[in-house]
C-alpha cells in the first residue's frame, strides 16, 4: 500500500512538471487565429515570454523547450500565423507588419499591456521580433532570436533545382524546389525521445505563399540597416553553416554593425535551422543558456 502511495505521489508530481496548453482564439481581419499560454510550473513566477514563430510552425512544435522555460519560472504566450497551426486564413495575406500588430494583440489579451515584452522569436518569428524592437524599443524589455531571418536565403529546405528542370520529374510530381521538411530543419531523427512536431509542417514551401515570401525577402534585405536601441537586450543563437534557412556568418556581420549590445553564439556544427528542436548536445546548451540569459536581465 504505501509502495503504491508513493509512486501515485511521483506520477502526481511528474504530471505537474510540465503544464498543458490553454488555447483559446480571436479574430483578426475575419480570421480565426489560435493564441495559446503555457503557464509556469516553478513555485515563482518571474515573468512572460511572447513567442514568435517561424514560417509552416505551430505554437504547439516547441515543447521541450517551453516545458524547460516553464519550470524555470516563466510563463509562454504564442499564437499561430493565419494558414498554419490551428489559424484559419492563409499565410499569404500575412506580412512581417501584420505577425507585430497581432504580437501587440496576443500579449494585451493575457498580460498587462504596458508590461515590456520579452520576445522570442525562431526564423521568421526572430525577423518580426528584430523589427518590433528596431520599432518600439520602448515596449521591449529583450529580445532572444533563433537563427533569425536577418538573412534569409532564397533557396531553402530541401531543394532539386536539375529535377524541377525536367519535365518527366514535374510530371510524376518529384519537384522539391523550396521545400520545408523536417529532415532540413532539424538532424534529431527522435528515435529515442518524443518528437516534439505535434502539427504538421503547413505551407509546405514558400512558393505556396509567395506574396508573403516577398515580403518576407524584403524586409530581411531593409533589416539589415537597423540599428537597435541599447536599451534593448538581447541574445542571438545561429544554427551551424549547414542552416539552409539562414545566413549565420552574415548574420553575426549585421549584428557586429548595428546591435553590437546583444550577445551572440553559433553552434559550429550539429545545428540546422529548428535550433531547439536538435539533437540533444545542442538543444541542452541551447535551453540552458536562454535562462542563463534571462536570469540576467
Amino acid at each position: 500500500m504505501i509502495k503504491h502511495f508513493w509512486i501515485l505521489v511521483l506520477m502526481s508530481f511528474s504530471s505537474l512538471a510540465q503544464a498543458s496548453w490553454e488555447l483559446s482564439s480571436l479574430q483578426y481581419r475575419n480570421i480565426t487565429i489560435r493564441t495559446g499560454l503555457k503557464k509556469h510550473t516553478n513555485l515563482e513566477y518571474k515573468g512572460s515570454i511572447l513567442y514568435l514563430q517561424g514560417l509552416a510552425d505551430s505554437l504547439l512544435n516547441h515543447d521541450p523547450l517551453f516545458d524547460h522555460l516553464n519550470s524555470a519560472g516563466f510563463d509562454i504566450v504564442a499564437f499561430d500565423y493565419q494558414g498554419q497551426g490551428g489559424s484559419g486564413g492563409t499565410m499569404n495575406s500575412t506580412r512581417i507588419d501584420n505577425i507585430n500588430a497581432l504580437a501587440k494583440i496576443v500579449w494585451d489579451k493575457y498580460n498587462n499591456p504596458d508590461k515590456k515584452k520579452i520576445l522570442l522569436g525562431w526564423s521568421t518569428g526572430g525577423l518580426a521580433a528584430y523589427k518590433y524592437a528596431y520599432t518600439t524599443p520602448n515596449e521591449v524589455e529583450a529580445i532572444i532570436l533563433l537563427a533569425p531571418g536577418i538573412v534569409a536565403n532564397k533557396f531553402v529546405g530541401e531543394t532539386n533545382l536539375w529535377g524541377c528542370l525536367t519535365s518527366i520529374s514535374i510530371y510524376y510530381g518529384k519537384c522539391k524546389l523550396i521545400k520545408i521538411t523536417q529532415s532540413s530543419l532539424t538532424q534529431n531523427t527522435f528515435l529515442y525521445e518524443k518528437n516534439p512536431h505535434v502539427d504538421p509542417i503547413k505551407p509546405i514551401s514558400p512558393l505556396v505563399v509567395p506574396r508573403f515570401s516577398i515580403d518576407l525577402l524584403k524586409t530581411s534585405m531593409k533589416s539589415r540597416h537597423w540599428k537597435i536601441s541599447e536599451q534593448v537586450k538581447g541574445m542571438v543563437y545561429l544554427s551551424s553553416p549547414q542552416d539552409t534557412y539562414v545566413d549565420g556568418a552574415k548574420t553575426i556581420e549585421v549584428i557586429k554593425k548595428n546591435a553590437n549590445h546583444l550577445d551572440y553564439y553559433q553552434f559550429s556544427h550539429g545545428a540546422l535551422h529548428e535550433i531547439d528542436n536538435e539533437i540533444p548536445v545542442v538543444t541542452d546548451y541551447l535551453k540552458d543558456d536562454i535562462v542563463r540569459f534571462l536570469s540576467s536581465l
